[in-house]
């Protein structure tokens, strides 16, 4: 197998810091460079060093510690402008079909399964309908992780798909994990993380964006690679812009600058006499004028290309793109969005100090939303809060940090936010306290509640939410589930207007047009028992009375991964048809339906990758004298079930495509039933060179 390398040739042929915590206020000044980041960091450090020694006077709240009850400060760094006129922003009721270039390619082919129309997320899988870019594992060698391989097929004609290439990601500093793939036309960005060495202020973790041009899908060649600081958290795409979550260590002085400070510091402490934060500076700038300009420890990028073939470091973004709250300390890091412009490669960027939490991601065509549980409590009765900061994407895609705010309890997912108008509507659970749905509008750099609703099915938690528009869909569980129907038509007066109660739950909510939620999850028995995954359509064109109109259960104890994924959810609206990976203690593969919300469910029939195996083992049997060949069942040996768990199921035309480790199969989709039309094995078992078959390589 090949491995990936810069060239135009076809791609694969070849202070310790010194953090304080900070107070809200502006991070940076015209012409100013860094010196009002550097100004608070010492100011922290005159406060914290005048603190009496054994008591800080100041704390951090672990996403774990339930006891600190003190209110989380959330003034802007710098004043926000008021919300950007929202654009047209279509909520996707339902899966996106795109219509392909009719006699001379696919007349539809699924696409990512997203939250909203206009934003796209990162997959393992995409296609244009031609062809089918899988990241998958590749396992030849003992060290060797999984998603560290693309693979390229020829998707159309159905009878003739193929494997044009499997390519290594050649590793940097460990070995590589793809994260996400996006495909924009004829380029595709594939974005995984990376580590290089630590430096000052800085723990080495990187995110890697590869461009790739697959205009000859055989021979795709690399363009160029963007690293960045940080971990990655998640990522979205709109238009031709990369947004970029990473989290990068809180920003610090350097420990020369850093021991000035303290003994500064400790100087006029022992002399009685006050001394200032400008004081300091004044007395460290002839020295450390470059530091106090560039700025200490904000995230950096580099472009490789051809021109630049080791890239040149430069800031991802300045002082003055950077959110400075209260949460900053040595144990929290920076949260940064960074947008990479696809076509010109421009790249820019905002950040926000914040906790150390993992942020669940929003995206709207106007604005990314992050959640971050672990904040302080703000009120009696709250047993939790999450901080919601929002970054406004302005005049050509640049992000801005706008406005922060606090909700109680913490999110699901990225469903549990959805922008309406300008406002963010928020679903939260309170431990087991309270669920609510409160709505956001940013005024003066705060995110402000103008309306809420609380206390909604005590003693349960939600388990998946959707909201479209002027609706919304809440699924609580303890022991029942009841799907709640919300009226958010008035956003300073969200309710509850209608209920129904069923066994079992959902995890996920699809809309079936405007009047009826899909809706996959868990039956359960009168105590709340898991007894095996579930189907179900809801009618909801009546929110007051919703009402379960068909329900399919499965075998116990049967799971599918559309459970904690939604990009694992394949439904194909022309055709009706909808296929999901699904497993149980007897079967991996995946499961196919045509479902009507008038007629229900038609089941279409299952498919497992280890028929690949059995049809390989009896071609190679025809061809030799092996003793196992004697064995009807001996194929079996060759399966393991990570080899053949499906990752993604893919329609085009009338045909599903579904893909694993093992290969791919593609099958069309009957009125009543599906039918192979061909398939792909790309992880064949080795012969010896007797002609005995040996299970390897899984």
């Amino acid at each position: 197998m090949v491995k990936l390398s810069l060239s135009r040739r076809p791609l694969f042929a070849t202070l310790a810091l010194l953090a304080f915590p900070i107070p809200a206020t502006a991070a940076s000044a015209e012409g100013e460079g860094c010196r009002p980041l550097v100004r608070q960091l010492i100011d922290a450090a005159i406060r914290t060093e005048r603190a009496p020694r054994g008591r800080p006077n100041w704390r951090a709240k672990d996403r774990t510690d339930e006891d600190d009850g003190a209110r989380q400060g959330l003034a802007p760094a710098t004043e926000a402008s008021s919300a950007p006129a929202e654009t047209a922003k279509k909520s996707a009721e339902s899966q996106a079909s795109t219509r392909g270039a009719g006699a001379s390619g696919p007349g539809t082919y699924s696409r990512t399964n997203t939250q909203e129309q206009a934003v796209d997320e990162g997959d393992i899988v995409k296609t244009d309908g031609r062809t089918i870019y899988h990241v998958s594992c590749s396992r030849d060698g003992e060290a060797s992780a999984c998603r560290n391989e693309l693979r390229i097929y020829s998707s159309w004609p159905a009878a003739q798909a193929r494997l044009l290439g499997r390519f290594a990601i050649e590793p940097r500093g460990g070995e590589p994990v793809v994260k996400q793939v996006y495909l924009l036309g004829q380029e595709l960005a594939i974005i995984l993380d990376a580590r290089e060495a630590p430096r000052q202020g800085y723990d080495g973790q990187l995110t890697r964006v590869l461009l790739l041009d697959v205009r000859v899908p055989q021979h795709p060649l690399l363009l160029r690679e963007h690293v960045v600081d940080g971990a990655f958290t998640d990522a979205r795409v709109i238009g031709s812009r990369l947004y970029l979550a990473t989290r990068t260590p809180t920003p610090g002085l350097p420990p020369a600058l850093a021991g000035e400070v303290v003994t500064l510091i400790h100087q006029s402490l022992s002399g009685g006499t006050e001394l200032s934060a400008d004081a300091v500076l004044g007395r460290l700038a002839p020295r450390w004028s470059s530091f106090l300009e560039e700025g200490p420890g904000l995230p950096r990028v580099r472009t490789i290309s051809d021109r630049d073939r080791d890239g040149t470091p430069r800031a991802a973004y300045g002082c003055g793109e950077l959110n400075v709250t209260e949460s900053i300390s040595a144990t929290n890091g920076l949260l940064n969005i960074i947008q990479v412009d696809l076509r010109s490669g421009s790249i820019t960027g905002a950040g926000a100090a914040g906790f150390s939490a993992q942020s669940t991601l929003y995206a709207s065509e106007g604005a990314i939303y992050l959640a971050d549980a672990g904040a302080l409590a703000p009120e009696p009765g709250w047993q939790s809060a999450s901080l919601i900061r929002k970054f406004a994407l302005e005049a050509g895609g640049r992000p801005r940090f706008a406005a922060s705010g606090l909700v109680r309890g913490t999110v699901l997912n990225q469903f549990a936010m959805s922008e309406h108008q300008g406002d963010l509507r928020v679903a939260s659970s309170d431990g087991w306290a309270s669920n609510n749905l409160t709505v956001l509008r940013a005024k003066d750099g705060l995110l402000s509640s103008i309306g809420r609703l609380e206390n909604l099915a005590a003693n349960e938690r939600i388990y998946a939410v959707r909201m479209l528009g002027e609706r919304g869909y809440v699924v609580t569980f303890r022991r029942t589930d009841p799907l709640f129907t919300l009226d958010l038509s008035d956003p300073t007066r969200p309710a509850v207007v209608g209920e129904l109660k069923v066994e079992g739950w959902s995890n996920y909510l699809h809309p079936l047009g405007k009047n009826h939620l899909l809706a996959v999850g868990q039956d359960a028995d009168a105590w709340g028992r898991a007894t095996g995954f579930h189907l179900q359509i809801f009618d909801v064109s009546d929110p007051r009375k919703p009402v379960r109109k068909f329900h399919q259960k499965l075998e116990a104890g049967s799971t599918s991964d559309t459970q904690t994924d939604h990009h694992a959810f394949m439904f194909e609206p022309q055709t009706l048809t909808l296929s999901l990976p699904w497993k149980s203690e007897q079967y991996f593969g995946l499961l196919a339906y045509r479902v009507d919300p008038a007629a229900g469910f038609v089941d279409l029939g299952r498919v497992n990758h280890a028929l690949m195996y059995k049809r390989y083992f009896q071609q190679q049997c025809a061809q030799t004298f092996a003793a196992e060949c004697q064995r009807s069942n001996y194929w079996y040996n060759f399966v393991s079930r990570p080899a053949i768990a499906i990752d993604r199921v893919i329609a085009i035309d009338d045909q599903l495509y579904s893909l694993s480790p093992t290969g791919m199969m593609v099958h069309r989709a009957g009125a009543r039933k599906l039918s192979l039309t061909t398939s792909v094995l790309v992880s064949a078992p080795r012969w010896s060179s007797r002609g005995t078959p040996v299970a390897v390589g899984w």
